[in-house]
């Protein structure tokens, strides 16, 4: 038995985690954004049933409020999120950008795991 734990430490133990080239802080994310809203998703099915996400804005942090949203993309690794539905997202945007990619690398943050991180995170926005 006690080389059978031996041999156990000897032998190679992969792991594997979630981790993002050159992430941008979200003071950079602040500064560097035309726009910041709090976002909530709403479910529906589609006509084949699959399931997706529309967004409606429930509050404007930065410029001003967007005519449309561009299609939401939900990331597809297993470090993205799962996306609930009426769950609160705070977004950031610039003019021009075609799409919203809700993952884990992205910009973009859960607004209950920005409000337990950061406490303060709104006179970041606001001053």
């Amino acid at each position: 038995m006690k080389y059978l734990i031996y041999l156990a430490l000897l032998m190679p133990v992969y792991s594997f985690a979630c981790s993002c080239v050159d992430r941008p802080s979200f003071e950079d994310n602040v500064k560097s954004y035309d726009q910041i809203f709090v976002v909530e998703l709403d479910k529906y099915r589609n006509i084949i049933l699959k399931e997706k996400y529309s967004l409606s804005v429930t509050e404007i942090l930065k410029g001003i409020k967007p005519n449309a949203l561009p299609p939401l993309i939900q990331g597809r690794t297993s470090c993205d999120p799962t996306l609930k539905d009426k769950e609160k997202w705070i977004v950031f945007k610039n003019f021009g950008d075609n799409d919203i990619l809700l993952g884990h690398c992205g910009p973009h943050r859960i607004l209950e795991h920005i409000e337990e991180w950061k406490p303060d995170w709104k006179m970041q926005i606001n001053p």
